[in-house]
């Protein structure tokens, strides 16, 4: 997963790299970069703690769906003889969310016995099946692969095929086995999603264009927006042959079987999606500037668009787990770091319990900066204290080994720029 910064820094920074940014497109980024902050930052602060509404009592285990498994019908369109499609207006607005069941209110601190993340000190005493890039080479297990020299200071890495997928000043950059680039996917500021097959990826371009293309970084089929006024899309990801996206702006989202072209309206705005729990996340209501009751990231079965649960509270989405069990997040509110929750919570997807947080009160004091949680249920984390950083596996007992040897920021007069090792996407 990338840093814990906002996306418009990230954007920014892609920006400075050399991203050309075409004029008469910037309206268009605008929309879509400040629908993306609201999705992407979660939720406003509500008092001292999180509000939980639960709609309907589902454990996750229930979830599963088939990979291939879409939504129910709805809205559709035809694919044209290029391979392109154009998405047909929804046939309805966006409607109101179910009126929850009961709203228990989940304790500032999380839930009763909340484990807190307890970072190792030392020398390196184990190891990490999550794939890892420091000093510009990519490791997962016995691979490595040396990234070309432009490409070592990336932030975003994501294992693709026989090769990763990074982030440059050309856009999402395809990497072979033997370190050679081979091509570029996009040039958009939006987090590319690769697919659980490790094999297709789901990527917009600048003109806000879907594009879905496969391990060498072919296009297969790409998606336009449904106006020249659209606001465009930003990918939530892949499960199976169907790819969801958001359409900033509108509280609405896609799903897109590439295989037959056919698009379906949904409602909210899709942030994460997880193919084995079948689960998406989604922002729906508000502004997380505004009224704080009415922003809330809700939980939805991504099969027949049942609400699980809805979330309002000062927490920033990052991703969930692979077998999608848990969603991690930190506390942060539109940019902004809010002291209720620490630089890592872990959410149990079931019913949106705090079972784990790391990081103090005090910013620089073993802050967690890149996380991701396998579905073997251990947490590959990067922390940082005082200047230095390090690379270490958890277990959600908070219990830590190093997996990584300690190592100094790349810039020491940015301490909240990147870090030594960027923690693979996927």
């Amino acid at each position: 997963m990338s840093h814990f910064d906002p996306e418009l820094k990230s954007a920014l920074d892609r920006q400075s790299e050399g991203v050309r940014v075409v004029t008469d497109l910037a309206e268009r980024a605008i929309a879509r970069d400040r629908s993306n902050r609201r999705r992407e930052l979660g939720a406003a602060v509500l008092g001292a703690g999180l509000v939980l509404a639960v709609a309907v009592p589902v454990a996750v285990g229930s979830l599963n769906r088939d990979p291939a498994t879409t939504i129910p019908a709805g809205p559709t369109q035809s694919q044209s003889t290029t391979g392109r499609t154009t998405e047909a207006p929804p046939s309805r607005t966006a409607s109101t969310a179910p009126t929850p069941t009961s709203i228990p209110t989940i304790r500032a601190t999380g839930a009763p016995g909340a484990a807190s993340l307890r970072p190792a000190s030392g020398p390196v005493t184990g190891t990490t099946a999550v794939g890892y890039l420091v000093d510009g080479t990519y490791h997962q297990g016995t691979t490595t692969i040396r990234l070309p020299e432009e490409l070592r200071t990336t932030d975003y890495v994501a294992r693709l095929g026989d090769g990763v997928l990074v982030s440059g000043p050309d856009g999402h950059t395809v990497v072979g086995a033997d370190g050679r680039k081979r091509a570029v996917i996009a040039s958009s500021q939006q987090r590319p999603r690769v697919g659980d097959d490790g094999a297709h990826v789901l990527a917009g371009d600048a003109d806000g264009n879907l594009v879905y293309a496969d391990s060498s970084g072919k296009p297969i089929a790409s998606l336009k927006p449904r106006s020249t006024s659209d606001a465009g899309y930003s990918p939530a990801g892949l499960v199976g042959t169907t790819a969801y996206a958001a359409r900033p702006g509108t509280g609405r989202s896609i799903a897109w079987d590439v295989e037959t072209g056919t698009v379906r309206s949904l409602e909210g705005e899709l942030s994460l999606v997880n193919a084995p729990s079948g689960l998406g996340l989604s922002f729906v209501g508000g502004d997380a500037g505004g009224d704080g009751s009415k922003s809330c990231q809700m939980l939805v079965d991504l099969a027949t668009g049942r609400e699980i649960w809805r979330l309002c509270g000062p927490l920033q989405m990052l991703g969930f787990s692979d077998d999608g069990q848990y969603l991690l997040a930190n506390g942060h509110v539109d940019g902004f770091r809010d002291w209720t929750f620490g630089s890592l919570v872990v959410v149990r997807a079931a019913d949106g319990v705090v079972v784990l947080q790391a990081g103090g009160p005090e910013m620089g004091a073993d802050e967690i900066v890149d996380a991701r949680l396998g579905a073997d249920q251990q947490l590959t984390v990067q922390v940082w204290n005082g200047t230095r950083r390090n690379l270490q596996r958890c277990g959600l007992d908070g219990t830590c080994e190093v997996v990584g040897a300690s190592r100094p920021l790349p810039n020491p007069d940015v301490p909240d720029g990147p870090g030594p090792y960027v923690v693979a996407d996927n």
